[in-house]
């Protein structure tokens, strides 16, 4: 398995903060990208338009380095992102008013096949390429590079292409949606090993995590965690069939949805941390859905067994539960993710007593109320499970719904 500062490449945001350049490079105003981009459908002129103002904000972010984690932007940097998140605005509100009628006011596959166009752009290395290779000189590009070279994984793979090898006026549409389709189901195959696995049966409606992702995404808040996004569906293979005897060997190449679970790390999750069913047999809203393994090779050596379980809201990705490997690790995870969302709304240590043998340990508990999204750490929680820790990653939506769901558990153990 690899390092612990894997995490920071596994959990890097497309906008990881740098050193300032000397001579700031001007960054095209809305109006540039209004002329300079069009496409072949209405759909997909505004989520390029949308997407190219996101990562020319990126720019403008890296370029203002330790200054933009204070939000102390120079009056011309500030003019210039205000310009630009405008520009993503009225893109969104154009198609939206562009929709039929019955979508007025409504959630619709139209609707989300937008969403789903514009991040499929923003996580897109070869766009920022061709937007890099458009909007920027020669020269202007040797100053931005090596800045933009630590600016997150998608910039990263971009600058590492050839220079104009993805070109702006031909860059062909990342996904159906852009064109103006909508992406089918993806097919399974007999016994649910190969292909895209099966995820449980929800509506494409409107749930209030994705109010909350949207405002996210607004703050510049990093919605990415460990390779998939909150908002969008998981769109994983079905794990090979696999024993207690060969899980995670071999036949692991990719990340892929675990059906079978045979290590118990869902029963662990639902033990340890209450969602449980209910007692009658319904299920909470809040509960997580699906058990997600990773290949050794591509997991972090803080996530335990390499595998994590996500939860799903109207098909798409709401919350995300990471057992980790515990005390030894804890303080790597908390500055990593530190590195990730800045720095924690409450830090604080919480001391356990082996009630038999007098040993103490020091548990780190962090927590980032973020807009839109709440981000916990719990080094150890209790109990007997000492080797075990957990990061919590999920739409304020979500955090909400738990808690009422708690106190409605409360309120009925009260009862006479």
């Amino acid at each position: 398995m690899r390092s612990i500062g894997v995490l920071l490449a596994t959990l890097t945001s497309a906008v990881v903060l740098t050193a300032a350049a000397a001579d700031p490079i001007d960054v095209p105003s809305a109006q540039v990208l209004k002329v300079a981009i069009k496409s072949s459908t209405p759909r997909d002129t505004w989520a390029r338009q949308d997407a190219a103002a996101f990562v020319l904000g990126n720019v403008v972010r890296t370029q203002a380095g330790e200054r933009a984690k204070t939000k102390a932007f120079t009056s011309a940097e500030s003019a210039r992102l205000a310009d630009l998140d405008g520009f993503q605005s009225a893109a969104e509100k154009s198609y939206l008013a562009s929709l039929p009628p019955a979508c007025n006011g409504r959630d619709c596959e139209e609707r989300y096949a937008y969403y789903r166009c514009v991040s499929a752009y923003e996580l897109s290395p070869a766009f920022y390429r061709a937007i890099f290779d458009r909007f920027f000189t020669p020269d202007a590009q040797k100053v931005l590079a090596p800045l933009l070279a630590n600016a997150g994984t998608v910039w990263q793979g971009a600058i590492a292409m050839a220079p104009n090898s993805h070109p702006f006026e031909s860059f062909p549409a990342p996904s159906r949606e852009c064109a103006g389709g909508v992406s089918p189901a993806p097919a399974t195959t007999a016994g649910g090993t190969t292909g895209t696995a099966p995820v449980p049966a929800q509506s494409a409606q409107a749930t209030p995590s994705d109010d909350s992702i949207r405002r996210a995404r607004a703050a510049g808040v990093d919605v990415t965690v460990l390779g998939l996004t909150l908002g969008e569906p998981v769109r994983l293979p079905a794990c090979p069939a696999q024993s207690i005897f060969n899980i995670l060997g071999p036949g692991i190449e990719t990340t892929c949805i675990w059906n079978e679970d045979p290590l118990g790390v869902a029963e662990d999750i639902t033990k340890l941390f209450g969602v449980t069913p209910n007692a009658d047999g319904t299920r909470n809203a809040s509960m997580y859905d699906l058990v997600i393994a990773m290949p050794p090779a591509k997991c972090p050596d803080w996530v335990a067994q390499c595998q994590f379980r996500v939860q799903l809201s109207g098909g798409r990705l709401s919350a995300v539960f990471i057992l980790t490997t515990g005390l030894e690790v804890q303080n790597d995870v908390g500055a990593a993710l530190t590195q990730k969302y800045k720095k924690p709304t409450q830090t604080s240590y919480k001391r356990w007593v082996n009630d038999k043998t007098g040993d103490t340990v020091m548990s780190l508990n962090m927590s980032w109320n973020l807009p839109g999204l709440n981000v916990t750490l719990e080094g150890y929680p209790g109990g007997t499970r000492e080797a075990f820790g957990s990061v919590t990653i999920e739409a304020d939506a979500i955090t909400r719904q738990r808690a009422q769901e708690e106190k409605a558990k409360q309120d009925q153990k009260q009862k006479l």
